[in-house]
């Protein structure tokens, strides 16, 4: 059987049916790429997004609305910021939070220098590797308009029904500036009972109130803060001065050294009860150094003690009563007192562990001296010379006759 010949447009038919399954299947292929790859794109743009919402909150102004950098987003970690929404811009954010203009603040002022601190007033380190502190609502000052929440809040007086007042007798205070009188040691303010009367460390507003010669200058004092269970702080506050000597007191806590006697502040003598080594003339410099007065100060019985023998006085009060300070300003022992050489001794003698009296040293003296005169005469007169006196008072006689 004979085939017939293959046709020529037959076999490109064939191959153009081929080439076009091809060419579907590319296409085909290219379009799920393609759809592949958008979608990818809308999920990466859509989890930006997100995170955008998430990380940079709208902070809102009067005039636009802006997002915030994602730096921001640490710092609102660190220090919670208001939104400044349509009530803060009509004054509704306290001190000390974070603001962005006067208007946002109670007290009127949105400062940047204002210190970190937490609801006790305490310093508040700022964290490693924070920012720039932010700007804060300042204090409120008594009688200001706008809300406190504490004592913190206020720049002076204490918070009473959400308003900075000046605290009255029995508020709680932890400095002067929150009372109208005077913020005592117990935390609680008071009025003073009279003029010249706080001791020496007692808070004071001025001198007058002092009864220290000293007046009201600034110090130290310890108070317990308020709002707590008793924590005690040291704070800068002004305070009653001790007096120096010869000023005013009414005990001995009174002076700044020695002992208050009859209202006034007195160095104690050698013997006289006492309860601090400043109180003693023996241990308290005047014109000499402390170096040089070598006194032992106050002893465990509570009496001054004396200033040992050859050592730094300023008078015979500083010495034992077996002594008394000599012209060169040292005690020395009296005559007929037990001595172990001749410096113990005012008379400069110590003979058998005895000061000796000072005459016989005068006796020695005065013998010696005799002596030496008359050596001195024997070898300063000549022959000479005498015969010339004696002929001189002869002639003066004749002529008296």
């Amino acid at each position: 059987m004979r085939t017939s010949p293959l046709r020529p447009w037959a076999f490109s038919l064939r191959t153009l049916n081929v080439s076009l399954t091809r060419s579907a299947n590319l296409a085909s292929t290219f379009r799920r790429n393609r759809i592949r790859s958008a979608s990818a794109r809308t999920e990466a743009l859509s989890s930006t997004v997100a995170r955008t919402v998430v990380d940079s909150p709208l902070v809102t102004n009067a005039e636009t609305t802006v997002n915030a950098p994602r730096a921001c987003v640490w710092i609102r970690s660190a220090f919670p910021v208001r939104q400044a929404t349509a009530a803060s811009r009509t004054s509704s954010v306290p001190h000390p939070e974070h603001c962005l203009k006067d208007a946002q603040c109670y007290s009127g002022k949105c400062v940047d220098d204002l210190p970190l601190t937490n609801k006790y007033d305490e310093h508040k380190e700022l964290p490693i590797g924070s920012p720039q502190d932010p700007s804060r609502c300042d204090y409120l000052k008594p009688g200001q308009e706008g809300k406190c929440r504490s004592f913190v809040d206020c720049n002076g007086g204490i918070c009473k029904n959400q308003a900075c007042v000046l605290g009255t007798d029995g508020d709680a205070c932890l400095y002067n500036q929150y009372c109208k009188n005077v913020c005592g040691l117990d935390g609680k303010c008071y009025s003073p009972p009279s003029n010249h009367s706080l001791g020496a460390g007692q808070p004071c507003t001025n001198s007058i109130q002092c009864a220290t010669s000293d007046g009201c200058k600034a110090g130290s004092a310890t108070r317990p803060v308020p709002g707590t269970s008793g924590t005690m702080r040291k704070v800068t506050e002004t305070i009653c001065t001790g007096s120096n000597p010869n000023g005013a007191c009414v005990q001995d806590s009174d002076c700044a050294a020695g002992g208050c006697r009859n209202s006034t502040c007195k160095a104690l003598p050698v013997g006289t009860s006492c309860s601090t080594d400043t109180q003693c003339t023996s241990a308290t410099p005047d014109k000499y150094t402390a170096s040089v007065c070598d006194g032992h100060g106050c002893l465990e019985n509570r009496n001054c003690e004396a200033v040992l023998v050859g050592s730094s006085c300023r008078t015979s009060e500083d010495c034992d009563t077996s002594a008394r300070c000599t012209s060169g300003k040292q005690c020395k022992l009296n005559n007929g007192e037990d001595c172990r050489s001749n410096s113990d001794c005012v008379s400069g003698a110590c003979k058998d562990d005895v000061c000796m009296k000072s005459s016989t040293s005068t006796k020695t003296t005065a013998t010696s001296s005799k002596s030496t005169t008359s050596t001195t005469t024997k070898k300063t007169t000549s022959p000479t010379t005498t015969s010339k006196t004696t002929a001189t008072s002869k002639r003066t006689t004749s002529t008296m006759v």
